[in-house]
């Protein structure tokens, strides 16, 4: 559920987005649009995870707190183990997932994250 800001006392709606690094590029430019919305609080691992924090416990901590996971799925992102990870452990604590394709990929392909990945609502990012 979304929280309240206490500067404002506006709603503030917490965004966390899990991708695989080679689709970085692509990923903070959608990180840049959805920061210019007031009302968001988007997590991205490389604006919010600084030096000497523990990985893992950070990635956990902002899954638990987001109220929607934005999943950029690319062919690499199906193939990680981190990204599967992150899927599942959003799953688990009921998290609602946007698939966002980034590459198109059929259903097979989407490896085990294709059971989590299917049942949702979905947007197709490539040309």
């Amino acid at each position: 559920m979304a929280s309240n800001s206490d500067s404002d006392n506006q709603q503030v709606f917490r965004v966390f987005i899990s991708y695989q690094w080679k689709s970085q590029a692509k990923v903070r430019k959608l990180y840049q649009e959805l920061i210019s919305f007031e009302f968001l609080d988007v997590f991205m691992d490389i604006y919010k995870i600084k030096a000497g924090m523990n990985l893992y416990s950070a990635l956990a901590s902002n899954l638990q707190q987001a109220d929607l996971i934005l999943s950029c799925v690319t062919r690499d992102y199906v193939k990680s183990k981190n990204c599967e990870r992150e899927i599942i452990y959003a799953d688990a604590f009921n998290k609602p997932i946007i698939p966002l394709y980034i590459e198109k990929i059929p259903i097979p392909e989407l490896g085990s994250i294709g059971f989590i990945l299917v049942r949702e609502r979905y947007c197709n990012f490539y040309k």
